[in-house]
């Protein structure tokens, strides 16, 4: 197994009510999962992972029944131990932008808390729509 390239960019995605793979059936929008994480994957220097409340093992169970492998899957509180778990590997500052997309208050105070960039569902849609449906 080869090392990736140190990441410029790293896409968080909260799973429940973000993720159309999640389990919450009350959320009144959902990305199309499998579209955005093949268009961000495609991406030079780009990370794209899930982040929840829930378990790991639980997430990537969620992630891969639909046929995604995710870069790295965490629960919210997990943050500064990735982090630094990529310094070490790379030996490198963490110098990369972090952009967390999610749809509750707790996953705005978590990107607010780790120093991410905050957008939700259909913002981060609304931006990249264009290319995410020619996927």
């Amino acid at each position: 197994m080869n090392l990736r390239a140190f990441p410029k960019y790293i896409y968080v995605f909260d799973i429940n009510g973000t993720l159309d793979c999640g389990a919450n059936p009350e959320c009144k929008f959902t990305l199309p999962t499998k579209k955005i994480f093949n268009y961000l994957k495609e991406q030079d220097a780009v990370w794209v992972g899930t982040w929840s409340g829930m378990y790991t093992w639980m997430q990537l169970q969620q992630i891969t029944d639909i046929g995604i492998i995710p870069d790295f899957v965490m629960m919210k509180d997990q943050w500064n131990n990735f982090k630094s778990s990529l310094k070490d590997i790379y030996k490198m500052s963490f110098d990369c932008e972090v952009i967390c997309i999610g749809d509750e208050e707790e996953d705005r105070f978590f990107a607010r808390k780790y120093k991410m960039k905050f957008i939700s569902p259909d913002e981060f849609y609304n931006q990249n729509k264009k290319e995410i449906e020619n996927e």
